[in-house]
């Protein structure tokens, strides 16, 4: 068949997507600029978008308020920034590790006062102190509070931070904008007050609102407080791990070529400072040494693997503490075809310079072989896996040592 006719059957192919929120809507865009015909969308709910959800203030329609999908995370290569940029939304380039730094914009693509972000963000902080606070005088007092009597007391914070000053309709409507936080909150909140795992609290929280359905990053983070016991704990472990990934997101973000070389030499010294050891490797009783070819200094061991399953798509920090962790139902098959580590302090040396673009050769610390390469962006393994950060080691350079049975502890760093 020559090319012509296969392009003109493809036209007529019946093409089924499943779901049709932005992912699946814009696969049904691309295949119809692309000449298919034939396009099914699969939707189990009452409405299309996903995520996105317009809810509105006033009978008439006019006063928008999204319910999801706010934020954007990441610069490089997001085809929703790339949108943006299209259609002149402003930007914002950040510090590290600071929330309160993103530019905030209207649904007209209007920039919010960086005076008004500040004073919502101050509001929403004193909320959660208020809740820090009632929880300790509930266990200080050995006390239950009404749930009532909770509610009365934020709703009419709510109401007097809304109306304070007076203010115009439009900027009351922006208060409630800016005051949006995902339903992660909430399912953090049922975990402590009820000592819920987080699968629990979110089947509880559906039940209220069946929309709720954290993406990787969010569900991450509720593994994260449910393993510190549903609280805060600034020395646990997977916590430190959790925060040098987020100062890794904001380094590879940085344009140099717009904010200079200073910054991303500041950016460099906080990434490398907030280096910690990886988490969740403490039980080995079996120990695989592997060591350069060439001098046989010993370079990492299995428990430094870092292993992903075999698949397609991303997988990185938050899919291997979110969703492969907390939301996986039926387990996976784990890939076994290319050699990915943890960081390592030997490779952290090594790892980025200003001038490079996140990605070299890693050379052993004693011969200055190559060894394997790394990738702060990411790489692909062979089975399809998209890993990030990607740290591989190629097979011909390194060799495995006899397995030592032994029973130790390593990097486990929970305290």
């Amino acid at each position: 068949m020559s090319t012509v006719d296969q392009n003109q059957t493809s036209q007529y192919r019946q093409t089924i997507i499943i779901g049709s929120g932005t992912a699946g809507l814009s696969a049904a865009y691309q295949l119809q600029k692309l000449g298919c015909k034939s396009v099914f969308i699969l939707e189990g709910s009452n409405r299309i978008g996903g995520r996105i959800l317009t809810e509105y203030l006033d009978k008439d329609l006019t006063q928008p308020l999204e319910m999801g999908a706010c934020w954007m995370h990441g610069l490089q290569e997001n085809p929703v920034y790339e949108l943006a940029q299209r259609e002149n939304f402003p930007s914002h380039t950040g510090t590290i590790l600071s929330f309160d730094i993103g530019t905030c914009v209207d649904e007209h693509g209007l920039q919010i006062s960086s005076d008004l972000h500040h004073e919502v963000d101050e509001f929403f902080e004193s909320l959660l102190q208020d809740t820090r606070d009632l929880f300790e005088y509930q266990q200080q007092n050995n006390t239950q509070i009404s749930s009532t009597s909770i509610h009365k007391v934020f709703l009419e914070k709510f109401e007097n931070f809304v109306n304070l000053n007076g203010g115009d309709q439009e900027t009351r409507c922006l208060k409630l904008k800016l005051l949006q936080r995902s339903a992660t909150i909430a399912c953090m909140w049922l975990m402590r007050r009820y000592k819920l795992s987080a699968n629990i609290a979110l089947k509880r929280l559906r039940l209220a609102r069946p929309i709720v359905h954290p993406n990787p990053s969010f569900s991450a983070q509720l593994y994260l407080f449910e393993q510190m016991n549903n609280q805060l704990d600034l020395n646990y472990g997977l916590y430190k791990e959790f925060q040098f990934e987020r100062t890794r997101a904001v380094y590879i973000d940085y344009d140099t070529e717009n904010d200079g070389i200073d910054g991303k030499n500041n950016l460099r010294q906080q990434f490398h400072a907030a280096f910690t050891l990886p988490y969740g490797h403490a039980t080995c009783t079996i120990i695989e040494t592997y060591i350069c070819r060439e001098c046989h200094r010993e370079l990492f061991t299995n428990a430094d693997l870092s292993r992903h399953s075999e698949g397609s798509g991303l997988f990185d920090w938050f899919m291997k503490y979110g969703v492969e962790k907390q939301m996986k139902s039926v387990p996976e098959k784990e890939c076994q075809q290319k050699l990915f580590t943890n960081y390592l302090e030997w490779v952290m040396i090594q790892i980025d310079q200003p001038e490079n673009a996140h990605f070299d050769n890693i050379k052993c610390p004693q011969c200055s072989t190559i060894v394997g390469k790394y990738n702060l962006n990411g790489a692909k393994c062979s089975c399809g896996r998209w890993v990030t950060p990607a740290l591989y080691f190629d097979i011909d350079k390194i060799e495995q040592k006899a397995i030592t049975k032994m029973n130790i502890e390593t990097k486990n760093i929970s305290s």
